[in-house]
C-alpha cells in the first residue's frame, strides 16, 4: 500500500490527470499540469502533422505519437537544435582578455590560500616574512569585477638575497599562478633552502682521522698480497675502463662534475667506484672518502656490489663495499661512512637528500645508467645542481651506455666527457627470417584479421585496415628484395607477409628455445619480454609443454617485483647437464651480467610509459626498443 504522500508524488511524476479520491490532496498543482498538458497535446499534434503522422493517444510526454523510424530521429534533432537555441539566447557572454583571465584565476587561487592560512596555525620560523599582495587593477568600474588582498607567508632561502642569483620563484615563473604553485614553492623554500642554510653552517662530516687513514692503507696493502686478490687484478687488467684509470682520476681531481660514456662491457660500473676509493687510500685521505654508486634497480645494486666486493677479496658488512635497496641493506665498515662505497637505488639517495640536503657524510656520487632518464634521476640531478656550489669538495660522475653524454654535460655547465671503449667477444646475429627458415614455424593469423565483411567498414575495422596498409608499406618492399636476393625460402616469406609476424609470438620463442636446445652447444638461455604477462605465459607454455624436463633444465622468471633471493638466483651456475633459461624484462638489460649466458632472445620490444592525449590518461604499452636498448641486449651474450 501507499502512503497518502507517496500516492501525492507518484501521480504527479507520471503526469496524471487528477482523478479518484486523491483529487482533493493534489488539486492544486493539477489544474497547470492540466493547461500544460493541452499546450503539449498542441504541440505535439502539431509535430505529428509535420512528419506525416496523426495524433496518437499519447498524453504529451516523450516523443508525439505516431512517429515511426526516421522521424523519431528527425523529430529529436529538431528539439535539441531548439533548446540550444533557447539556451544560448539566455547565456550572457563577457569578453574577457588573457591578462583580465590571469587575474581572476591569481584571486581565486589567494581566496583558497586565505581560507586554508585561516585553518591552520601560521608557521613560525626565524627567517623573515614577507608579504605578498594580490590585487587586480580596476581600469574601468565595469570590467572591475572584484578586489582582494591576501598575504602569503614566504620563508626566504638564501637565493632570494641580494646577491645576483636566482630565486626558487624566478625559476617558476613559467608556470601559471595557482594554489598548488605558491604551496609548492612555499615547500621548497620553507625546507629544502633552509636545509641549505642550516647544514652549510656545519662542515662537513668526513673530517681526516689519521688513524682510520694508516689503518685503511695498511688493509688494502696487505689485500694485494693474497692470491685471490691477484687472480681478480688480472680479470681486472683486462678491462677497458682499467687501462684508463689514471684518465679518470686525473679528470676528477681537477673537475667537480665528469660525465663517462662507454659500452657494454668496458666494466665503468664496477671499476670507477673502486678507482677513487683506492686513490684516496693510497694517498691518505681514506678517512675522507665515502663513494655513493646508484643503480637503476634493485637487483643492479645487489649484484654489482657482490661483484665488487669478490674483486676486492672481501665479506660484506666486515669491509669496504656494502649496498641499501628498500627494505634490505647491508653497510660497509660497520656501519662506518668513511672509506667506503655504497651501492644503492636512486630513490635511496634521494631519501639521504631529503635528511641531509648537501651530503655532508658523502665524497662522491657515481649516477650510473643517466641515460635511462627515470624521472628519481632526474630529481636527483637536479638537487645535486643546486648543492655543488655549497659543497666545492662533492665529486659528481654521471656514466651512460650511450653516446648522448654532451646532453648531460651541457647541463652541468659544460663538464669535460671521457668515452671508454667497449670490449665484448665476438657475437653471431640471426633475425626473425633466419629463426623462421631455422624452425620452420608457421604463423597463424588470429581471428581479428579473419572477420566478416560487414565488419571492414565499422570504426574499428577501418582502424584496422589503416594498420594493414601500414605494414604492407612497410614490409613488402623489404620482402621483394629478399625474394631478389633468393636468401630465404618462400615459405619464410610467405610468414614475414603475414602482419602477425610483427607480434610477440610466445609460441615461436618456444620453438626457438627448443630448437637451440635440441641442435647447440651448451650455455644458458636469456628471453627479454617486455612484461610479466609474457613471461608468465611463456613460462607456462615452456613447463607443460612435456619437453622442458626439470632434471635437465632449470626455467627461471626474472621481474623487478620479484623477491631479492629469487632474482638472485640467476647468478647461481646450474649443475652439469642442466641448462638455465632466464626469461626477463629490460632488468637484465644493463648494470648486470651474468656470466654464463651464451643465447639471447631479443623479442624487440620493453613496456613504456606514455601519455594517451585523447583519453588523458598514462598508458603502459610495449614499444619497440631503440637501437641503443638492442645494443645492451645484445652485449649480455657478449
Amino acid at each position: 500500500m501507499r502512503r497518502h504522500g507517496e500516492n501525492r508524488g507518484f501521480y504527479r511524476q507520471r503526469n496524471y490527470r487528477n482523478e479518484g479520491r486523491n483529487s482533493d490532496d493534489i488539486g492544486y498543482n493539477n489544474n497547470a499540469q492540466m493547461g500544460s498538458d493541452r499546450d503539449t497535446s498542441t504541440s505535439n499534434n502539431d509535430r505529428g502533422e509535420r512528419y506525416g503522422r496523426g495524433r496518437g493517444r499519447g498524453r504529451g510526454r516523450g516523443r508525439p505519437p505516431g512517429l515511426r523510424g526516421k522521424e523519431i530521429g528527425l523529430y529529436f534533432r529538431d528539439r535539441m537544435k531548439a533548446r540550444k537555441q533557447t539556451t544560448s539566447s539566455r547565456r550572457f557572454e563577457i569578453p574577457v582578455d588573457s591578462r583580465r583571465e590571469k587575474q581572476i584565476w591569481e584571486l581565486l587561487d589567494s581566496t583558497r590560500l586565505v581560507k586554508e592560512e585561516k585553518s591552520s596555525p601560521k608557521h613560525s620560523s626565524d627567517c623573515s616574512d614577507v608579504q605578498v599582495k594580490q590585487e587586480i587593477d580596476c581600469n574601468n568600474s565595469n570590467d572591475c569585477l572584484m578586489t582582494k588582498y591576501s598575504e602569503i607567508n614566504i620563508e626566504p632561502g638564501p637565493s632570494n638575497k641580494a646577491d645576483g642569483t636566482n630565486s626558487l620563484a624566478n625559476r617558476y615563473n613559467h608556470l601559471s599562478e595557482s594554489s598548488f604553485k605558491n604551496k609548492f614553492l612555499q615547500n621548497l623554500k620553507g625546507n629544502t633552502e633552509t636545509k641549505f642554510q642550516c647544514s652549510s653552517v656545519v662542515s662537513s662530516l668526513l673530517n681526516q682521522n689519521e688513524e682510520l687513514d694508516i689503518l685503511f692503507k695498511t688493509e688494502l696493502i696487505n689485500k694485494k698480497k693474497s692470491e685471490r686478490y691477484g687472480k681478480m687484478q688480472e680479470f681486472r687488467m683486462k678491462l677497458p675502463s682499467y687501462k684508463m684509470q689514471n684518465q679518470i682520476i686525473g679528470l676528477l681531481r681537477c673537475n667537480q662534475v665528469i660525465v663517462i660514456s662507454g659500452e657494454t662491457g668496458c666494466g665503468k660500473t664496477t671499476q670507477v667506484a673502486q678507482f677513487i676509493l683506492d686513490d684516496c687510500i693510497m694517498n691518505g685521505r681514506g678517512s675522507t672518502c665515502h663513494v655513493i654508486c646508484t643503480q637503476p634497480r634493485r637487483i643492479s645494486a645487489t649484484s654489482v656490489a657482490a661483484r665488487v666486493a669478490e674483486e676486492r677479496d672481501e665479506i660484506y658488512g666486515n669491509a669496504s663495499v656494502g649496498y641499501q635497496i628498500r627494505l634490505e641493506s647491508i653497510s660497509a665498515r660497520a656501519h662506518l661512512a668513511s672509506g667506503s662505497i655504497l651501492f644503492c637505488t636512486a630513490g635511496i639517495l634521494l631519501q639521504k637528500m631529503e635528511g641531509d640536503p648537501t651530503l655532508r657524510e658523502v665524497s662522491h656520487v657515481i649516477l650510473d645508467e643517466v641515460h635511462e632518464r627515470d624521472v628519481i634521476v632526474d630529481f636527483v640531478m637536479t638537487i645535486l645542481k643546486d648543492i655543488l656550489p655549497k659543497r666545492p669538495d662533492l665529486k659528481v660522475i654521471l656514466m651512460s651506455a650511450t653516446l648522448n653524454a654532451e646532453n648531460f654535460a651541457k647541463y652541468f655547465g659544460n663538464c669535460p666527457c671521457l668515452n671508454i671503449p667497449g670490449f665484448t667477444y665476438p657475437v653471431q646475429e640471426f633475425y626473425l627470417e633466419d629463426v623462421l627458415e631455422m624452425t620452420r614455424f608457421r604463423i597463424k593469423p588470429t581471428q581479428q584479421h579473419q572477420d566478416q565483411t560487414w565488419k571492414k567498414f565499422t570504426k574499428s575495422g577501418r582502424a584496422k585496415a589503416q594498420k594493414i596498409d601500414a605494414f604492407k608499406d612497410l614490409m613488402y618492399p623489404y620482402i621483394r628484395q629478399l625474394r631478389a636476393e633468393n636468401r630465404y625460402s618462400p615459405f619464410v616469406l610467405e610468414m614475414l607477409s603475414n602482419q602477425e609476424s610483427e607480434e610477440i609470438n610466445l609460441e615461436l620463442i618456444a620453438a626457438l628455445i627448443q630448437h637451440i636446445c635440441l641442435y647447440r652447444d651448451d650455455g644458458a638461455i636469456l628471453v627479454f619480454l617486455p612484461g610479466w604477462d609474457n613471461i608468465s605465459t611463456l613460462h607456462k607454455i615452456l613447463t607443460e609443454s612435456g619437453k622442458f624436463h626439470a632434471s635437465r633444465y632449470l626455467i627461471i622468471p626474472l621481474h623487478s617485483m620479484m623477491p631479492t633471493v629469487v632474482q638472485k638466483s640467476i647468478f647461481d651456475r646450474p649443475p652439469k647437464g642442466v641448462r638455465k633459461i632466464i626469461i626477463s624484462t629490460s632488468i637484465a638489460e644493463t648494470s648486470i651480467t651474468i656470466d654464463d649466458v651464451v643465447y639471447v632472445i631479443d623479442c624487440g620490444k620493453t613496456k613504456m610509459k606514455n601519455f594517451d592525449i585523447e583519453n588523458n590518461i598514462s598508458t603502459l604499452r610495449p614499444e619497440w626498443v631503440s637501437l641503443a636498448n638492442a645494443k645492451q641486449r645484445r652485449g649480455r651474450a657478449g
